[in-house]
């Protein structure tokens, strides 16, 4: 098995603080992760058995703030940027009288991401929280990239192959402005933009081949992606001469694919499920829902199994939380 666990947390922020600066005043956190897991595995023999299972668990926090502080400049940008990227393969195969291969690829990602700017009013007779003579930018962006692979064959007399695929994403990206006084009506910034964008894209692939005098063969590919986005300007005074834009955007693309084979002098079972799930996620959020919580049966217990097995870090851990692996022994 190939284990990753990240858990970061990058902060950029001015608090409590009297800032002039003649041109532009940036405040930026950025958060990039990449991880690329390989786990292959092959045996042969009288009786066969082999398996592989890479498994990626991901916490990240990122943030970028200006809270109860007063700033003159140019232009003020606060930017928090998270990004992360998976590639994962894991394959198996085994030769033999009784063979058995299975390959399992976990991916968890869990991500949140703002950017805001908060209690920079003004009292009666003094400067404004903010004065600007340029342009305000507070923008959250979280990008996640998946291309995960799991395939395997087995060639027996009595052969058998199980594939999965599991991909868990749930991102919270946050863009605000709260309790704010930008500049005075005599006196105007030029704009302002308060933007939250949340970009996943996702490649995953199971699949897996059967062959021999019996032969059975089951692959299954779970996506389940939640995503809460939202911009916004809340008990705050906007005093600009141009356009003041608050924009929430989420853009998701998904290729999902499942296969499943299975050939046999005598018998021949294959089976193959791909289930999609997306919804709004964000503190509090049920991870999978009770859409796939049937009670009538599993058929990812070995995807549970494979991640609460010895992680190489401590054999103790589990890698799902007790609503994902509840929500998981639910599909069938």
């Amino acid at each position: 098995a190939a284990v990753a666990l990240v858990d970061r947390v990058t902060v950029a922020s001015i608090a409590d603080a009297a800032v002039d600066a003649r041109e532009r005043v940036m405040v930026d956190a950025r958060s990039t992760q990449g991880i690329t897991a390989i786990a292959a595995s092959g045996s042969a023999g009288a009786a066969a058995l082999t398996g592989s299972a890479p498994v990626s668990v991901v916490d990240t926090r990122t943030s970028a703030s200006v809270e109860r502080s007063r700033i003159r400049a140019g232009d003020l940008s606060v930017k928090a940027d998270s990004d992360s990227a998976f590639s994962h393969i894991a394959g198996a195969l085994g030769f033999g009288g009784l063979a058995g291969a299975a390959a399992v690829s976990v991916i968890i990602n869990e991500a949140t991401t703002t950017a805001f700017i908060a209690d920079a009013p003004h009292d009666v007779g003094t400067p404004s929280g903010l004065e600007l003579t340029g342009d305000l930018s507070v923008e959250a962006t979280t990008t996640t990239q998946v291309n995960n692979i799991a395939a395997g064959a087995s060639l027996a007399g009595t052969a058998l192959a199980g594939m999965a695929s599991v991909v868990l994403v749930d991102t919270t990206t946050h863009a605000w402005l709260d309790n704010v006084e930008l500049n005075h009506a005599n006196q105007r910034a030029r704009q302002a933009e308060i933007l939250a964008t949340d970009t996943l894209t996702v490649h995953s692939i199971a699949g897996g081949v059967a062959l021999g005098g019996t032969a059975v063969s089951a692959a299954v590919n779970v996506l389940v992606g939640q995503s809460n986005t939202a911009a916004w300007i809340a008990d705050s005074t906007i005093n600009t001469t141009q356009a003041v834009t608050v924009a929430a955007e989420r853009d998701w693309q998904i290729e999902h694919l499942t296969i499943s084979g299975a050939v046999g002098g005598g018998i021949a079972l294959s089976g193959g499920v791909g289930v999609i799930l997306l919804g709004q996620g964000g503190p509090g959020a049920d991870v999978l829902g009770g859409e796939i919580d049937r009670d009538d049966g599993s058929s990812l217990d070995m995807v549970d199994g494979a991640v609460t097995a010895d992680n190489h870090l401590d054999p103790s851990v589990d890698m799902l939380s007790t609503d994902e692996r509840t929500a998981l022994s639910g599909v069938s």
